[in-house]
């Protein structure tokens, strides 16, 4: 039983690791008499497609599949494995998009023949002992495009005859193929060219169906991601895209570079409402491999979440309500002047560099006024643009720059933890040799931006050399190389020393936003553990993750058990990546190991599980080809999706331990730098050698690299837009009172800038008061102006915004005194006598009376109106000859219209009741000695006279003549009564007496 073991270790498994020199078992010379097929199979990556059948397939399995079969092909069918490798593009932006196809059936040594002894293995040869069939056959159909992403919409599919492999006797008939371009099923031939014109951009689903002679059809899909190419950006949406070329040529021997061509890159304008280009604010795309973003992309990364939970952009923001415009710089692949296809976007940081400067130099030439430029600098953009306006300053070249944002930038480089590096590189290139992982190493890790960043680099531990190629061994680190990190040999260290000489923009103001806790907050795992350094990333060092990495031709299952971690604390020495490959027939055999060990440097713990923006693994599975299983399994095994990309000392470019190479800064340095130099203030801050910023922004949290929040966008706006108030009245701004009353204005304010803006008043008399509310005033809105005690007049009162004298509004209060009531000040003129104050007057029958109100007491006009409602004019009225019951008597009214009715509001009527007293009869008198008593009164009242009184009659009768009530006094004596008043309203009447012989008439009045 224990060599079918070996059997199936050295039949299958061994292939993959062919540069830890495995063993083989040596099928060259085997028998094939009685195959079924043409193709015997005997090395095959452990990751093979050819026996899976799946229904979707990508160019990493066309490539693998076609190399795979063409070391089985001894008719040589397979001759184009280097062609179709040098078509692939994870990107194609060309216009023409070939197609690949294999059709094949093939044989595999059998196991149930093995077992049965119809062939042997003999010192790692196998030779055939029987003459029965001793295969398995299998058979595959795989086509897919040579790219992963198609830039343009517009595409002509080739369906490649160099590319086409049918190894079987099926005939194929026809091919179509959908193009998910809406036009359904189209017939594919050859060679022959298929325009498809996409409406939109989007992952599209390619299907493929083969037609055989035989009235077989094999269905088949492949992924496909389009996006609008220049051309289309301008033909579509009248956008337009300039590419242009440095008119510089980058120093970049001290790499070991030969190539020093001029870079190019592509630029982008968004201009504000006006359509006038003079408030440039210029974008920087940082590391890109691949071009994966184009400027609309880079666009729409300054997309954020304000406080309300509102997705807006600060692009849009800053063009609609400040008038900027915004620059896009995106660096896309090209083809340079010496034919060499340049990955932009991950190319030396000085190539780009010098491309930026021509940018600017080309849009300052265009530039409408004087406005001064402002860069922000993501990610590597940073670097970009920090080297590009220094080379401008020592060129004596005007960049016309006055502010520069670097937003997490690595200015003492960027981190991928070693331990997922080396991981990468051996599923890359040692056991399984996948395709797919391939680029993460090329386009990412072996990047010229990635050698020139990278604080720590795998290459550094496995190869030694400037630009050093891959070696006879290029997986497992070496033990006469570093162990502690160090950068990519001959680049890290000369581009950080370059930085660090040539320093910073001299001549800019310089402000750094970075995602890192500025709190030295942790970050979580998966399960919201706080991570620390020598975090068990992937398993345990006792218990190692279980990986599942696929079968080989559903016969044996293959996994890795992995374990990888962060680095450790400092100056400690741990293994920090160590797996073991294991294939299963009957139980796990372990056919490869890997293992690294590393030292973290003695002045810092490691960098993975340091504060600083962070790197989310999740964002890099979405970028994986479909149906690629190596490194989405393997993603799926780490306890988090996150590390320390750019730490917070990096990004702040910390001075804490003298000059920055391969001798790590301590990245848990508590950032308490001190005073900030605040913009627009007037003043200049004190601000620590610690930091070459004079203004920064740190969140209390670590924030996935180069994330927008209200936050920083709070801090950019305040840097970029000088701070400035629109403020206007939002109605009329003079306004009538009464004294003793407020008075109150609304105004307007749009808030340029951060500054808080608050509010003096002047031109108030003594005594007044203004107030604001709110008091201050920091983003759009309105502010009451609440003024009160003023005094009667006149007054102009000016409101000010602190800081912007010319903004001042001015506001004119008249205030009215207070009329006063004049209920009570009517008076009367009896026979030509002296005016009496009084509401009511009893005169004798004939007498002439006249009535007023004083016009000292008012400011306005009045207009008197009889009992019966009639107008007597505004004179005072004269009353002659008044006669009992005449149209005279009762409630004479004077209705006062004030000129400023501060009282009110409304003409106020004041009465004033005219009683005659009749003429008495011969025998009638007045009731001598009469008193009435206590008066005024809240109830009962006494009534005396010498005169008796018990046979009187008493009626109550009000202002108005109306009678109130008849009373009957109760009789003390015949001289005293007492009448009970309790049921009266509080005000004045008249109490008429009356019997046979005298009648006399009193006010009273009822409290």
């Amino acid at each position: 039983m224990t060599k079918n073991y070996y059997w199936f270790f050295f039949l299958f498994i061994a292939f993959g690791v062919q540069s830890q020199n495995k063993k083989k078992v040596d099928f060259s010379n085997f028998d094939r008499t009685g195959m079924k097929t043409s193709l015997l199979v005997t090395d095959v990556k452990p990751f093979t497609v050819l026996g899976k059948k799946s229904e979707s397939y990508n160019m990493y399995n066309l490539h693998e599949s076609y190399e795979e079969l063409s070391k089985a092909d001894t008719q040589k069918r397979f001759q184009n494995a280097d062609l179709i490798a040098s078509e692939m593009k994870i990107e194609n932006a060309s216009p023409v998009l070939k197609i690949g196809l294999i059709h094949t059936e093939f044989e595999v040594p059998s196991k149930e023949a093995y077992n049965k002894g119809l062939y042997v293995i003999d010192a790692s040869k196998a030779t055939r002992t029987s003459n029965e069939y001793v295969f398995d056959k299998y058979s595959n159909t795989i086509v897919a495009p040579l790219a992963i992403r198609k830039k343009g919409v517009n595409t002509t599919f080739v369906l490649d005859s160099n590319m086409f492999v049918n190894t079987t006797n099926d005939k194929i008939a026809f091919i179509k193929t959908n193009f998910d371009d809406g036009k359904g099923f189209v017939l594919t031939e050859l060679d022959k060219g298929i325009a498809v014109n996409y409406p939109s951009e989007g992952q599209k689903a390619l299907q493929f169906e083969i037609h055989f002679e035989n009235g077989k059809v094999i269905t088949r899909k492949s992924i496909l991601t389009v996006s609008y190419s220049n051309a289309d950006v301008a033909r579509l949406f009248r956008r337009t895209i300039n590419l242009i070329t440095a008119t510089r040529t980058p120093d970049l021997a001290l790499y070991g570079e030969t190539d020093l061509s001029a870079g190019k890159c592509e630029y982008e304008i968004f201009n504000s409402p006006d359509g006038v280009f003079d408030k440039p604010i210029y974008v920087i795309d940082g590391f890109d491999p691949t071009d994966g973003r184009n400027t609309t992309a880079v666009y729409n990364l300054l997309t954020y979440v304000d406080g309300g939970g509102v997705t807006r952009n600060l692009g849009d923001r800053i063009r609609n309500e400040e008038g900027y415009d915004i620059v896009v710089v995106n660096f896309p692949n090209y083809t340079n002047s010496l034919g060499r296809v340049v990955d932009g976007g991950a190319d030396f940081i000085e190539r780009n560099a010098l491309s930026v400067v021509t940018v600017i130099e080309t849009l300052n030439a265009q530039k409408v006024g004087t406005e001064q430029n402002i860069i922000i600098g993501p990610s590597m953009g940073g670097l970009i643009s920090r080297y590009a306006l220094r080379f401008m300053e020592q060129n004596t070249l005007n960049h016309q720059t006055r502010l520069w944002i670097s937003f997490d930038s690595p200015h003492y480089g960027a981190n991928v933890p070693i331990g997922l590096q080396h991981l990468f590189n051996y599923f890359a290139y040692g056991y399984g040799d996948s395709d797919g992982v391939k680029p993460l190493i090329n386009s990412m890790l072996r990047s010229p931006a990635a050698k020139q960043m990278l604080v720590d680099h795998f290459q550094a531990h496995i190869s030694a050399g400037a630009g050093a190629a891959l070696g006879d061994d290029p997986i497992v680190p070496s033990s006469g190389l570093p162990l502690t990190p160090t950068g990519y040999p001959g680049i890290r260290n000369n581009f950080q020393n370059r930085m660090n000489t040539m320093g910073f923009p001299q001549t800019t103001r310089n402000v750094s936003m970075i995602n890192g806790s500025g709190a030295l907050a942790k970050f979580k795992d998966k399960n919201n553990n706080d991570i620390n350094p020598g975090f068990d990333f992937i398993g345990t060092s006792s218990s190692q993750a279980n990986i599942d990495t696929g079968d080989v031709f559903a016969i044996i299952n293959t996994r890795a058990m992995t374990f990888c971690e962060f680095m450790p604390n400092a100056n400690v020495q741990e293994t920090i990546v160590d797996v073991d490959i294991q294939a299963q027939i009957f139980f796990w055999i372990t056919q490869d190991s890997f293992l690294a060990t590393a030292k973290q440097s003695a002045g810092s713990n490691g960098v993975d599980s340091s504060p600083g923006g962070l790197f989310d693994m999740s964002g890099l599975a979405d970028s994986l080809p479909p149906g690629d299983p190596v490194l989405t399994n393997f993603l799926g095994a780490m306890k988090a999706d996150k590390f320390s990309f750019i730490p917070a000392v990096s990004g702040m470019a910390l001075n804490v331990g003298g000059v920055i190479t391969n001798n790590q800064p301590n990245y848990y340095f508590n950032i308490n730098m001190g005073a900030k130099d605040l913009p627009w203030d007037g003043t200049t801050t004190t601000t620590t050698n610690t930091t070459p910023f004079k203004n920064w922004y740190l969140p209390p949290t670590n924030e996935n690299h180069v994330t927008i929040t209200q936050g920083n966008v709070d801090f950019a706006w305040c840097e970029i837009v000088k701070p400035d108030v629109d403020f206007a009245n939002t109605g009329a701004n003079t306004l009538t009172a009464c004294q003793g009353t407020n008075a109150s204005f609304t105004f307007s304010n749009n808030v340029h800038g951060c500054n808080s803006i608050s509010y003096t008043a002047t031109g108030q008399p003594l005594g007044a008061t203004v107030s604001f509310s709110p008091a201050i005033i920091t983003a759009d809105g309105n502010v009451t102006v609440n003024i009160s005690n003023l005094p009667a007049g006149t007054h102009t009162i000016t409101i000010t915004p602190v800081g912007f004298p010319i903004k001042a509004q001015t506001v004119t209060v008249t205030i009215h005194p207070t009329n006063p009531n004049l209920t009570g000040t009517t008076q009367y003129k009896i026979n030509g006598g002296s005016f009496t104050t009084g509401n009511s007057v009893v005169v004798n029958q004939g007498a002439n009376l006249e009535l007023q109100i004083p016009s000292n007491l008012y400011v306005g006009t009045i207009e008197w109106f009889d009992p019966i409602g009639v107008s007597r004019g505004n004179s005072n009225p004269s009353i002659t000859n008044i006669q009992d019951g005449s149209t005279a008597e009762g409630v004479w009214n004077a209705r006062v219209t004030f000129t400023n009715d501060c009282a009110r509001m409304a003409p106020a009527n004041i009465p004033m009741t005219v009683i005659v007293d009749p003429p008495l009869s011969v025998n009638t008198h007045e009731f001598l000695g009469l008193n009435v008593y206590p008066n005024p009164t809240n109830g009962i009242i006494t009534i005396s006279s010498s005169t008796t009184l018990s046979s009187a009659k008493m009626q109550i009768i009000d202002l108005r003549g109306r009678i109130i009530a008849n009373k009957k006094p109760s009789v003390l004596n015949s001289n005293e009564v007492q009448l009970d008043l309790s049921e009266l309203a509080q005000g004045s009447y008249l109490l008429v007496i009356e019997s046979d012989d005298y009648k006399s008439v009193k006010r009273i009045l009822k409290q």
